[in-house]
């Protein structure tokens, strides 16, 4: 299991609203605002929650929700779970919604769970959310409106043979949508894709032919859209090395060609322009203004 706390939380992140219509569809969200995740663990320490957010909702008043993914489903995550509630409520002031997703093991799909704790002689009955990814149908992720379930469909652990069909499945989808997406949810649905379905060269060569017999249109555009973490992670070292060479020949740099720059996900364009600094008169002989 590759390390899924990068990859998945920015997923999170970029497509929070649509999560929650997935697997609390009672929750009637507005926007959402990201918290700080640190929290006050007492003789523990200090604990990093995975997300935290403040929901805004439909009819007025907010819901903090607590996310936390695993790879691999743990017995013990319940009362994991129930001491950062106990954090939360403490430092946020009121209780927090919590959801587990589980990429590995447990109960497949979505169900409510409980752990009881007692406190103070009393018992109390703690309820949350559990997203099992792993056996869940792929079909019926692929169903759903909401662009995160077609990247989660990639991590249901398909059967042998079975693989092939589903990227292209997965992929599909995404290019159906593009028109709705912007480039950064494109591309974080696509890496969620291309990284939980990295297929053998034998199913790589079935997914080839199964491309070539789906429509021109949608086969053109699954083939152009192969983008991993590890070349995203490239691409903004190329980024941030170019940034530096520029703002040593030419000073300090207006913002918008930093977000010029930040846009070119190109590693041969980034090289190129790299090469041209120290000879380049202006921003604007290398077509940066």
């Amino acid at each position: 299991m590759r390390d899924h706390d990068s990859l998945l939380k920015e997923l999170l992140r970029a497509f929070f609203l649509g999560f929650l219509a997935l697997v609390a569809p009672q929750v009637q969200p507005i926007s959402c605002q990201f918290l700080d995740k640190e929290l006050a663990g007492g003789r523990r320490g200090r604990r990093e929650a995975d997300l935290v957010a403040r929901v805004l909702l439909v009819g007025g008043g907010a819901l903090f929700v607590h996310v936390e993914i695993e790879s691999q489903y743990r017995a013990t995550m319940a009362r994991r779970l129930w001491s950062y509630y106990v954090l939360l409520e403490a430092q946020l002031g009121e209780p927090a919604a919590s959801i587990l997703v589980n990429l590995r093991g447990g109960p497949p799909g979505l169900s409510l769970q409980t752990f009881e704790q007692t406190i103070a002689g009393q018992p109390r009955l703690f309820g949350y959310t559990v997203l099992g990814l792993g056996r869940y149908p792929a079909e019926e992720l692929l169903a759903r409106p909401e662009p995160i379930a077609w990247a989660f469909a990639a991590l249901t652990l398909p059967r042998k043979g079975q693989r092939p069909a589903l990227k292209l499945a997965c992929l599909t989808r995404v290019t159906a949508a593009r028109r709705k997406l912007s480039d950064l949810e494109d591309f974080l649905l696509v890496n969620c894709i291309e990284t939980y379905l990295e297929l053998t060269p034998e199913e790589t060569a079935l997914f080839e032919e199964l491309r070539a017999l789906s429509p021109a249109k949608e086969g053109t555009a699954v083939n152009a859209v192969k983008m991993t973490w590890a070349d995203r992670m490239k691409a903004e070292g190329q980024q941030s090395t170019l940034l530096h060479l520029l703002s040593k020949r030419f000073g300090r740099l207006p913002a918008h060609i930093e977000v010029q720059v930040r846009a070119i996900q190109s590693a041969t364009r980034l090289n190129q322009l790299a090469e041209r600094v120290l000879v380049a008169g202006s921003l604007a002989e290398l077509g940066l203004e």
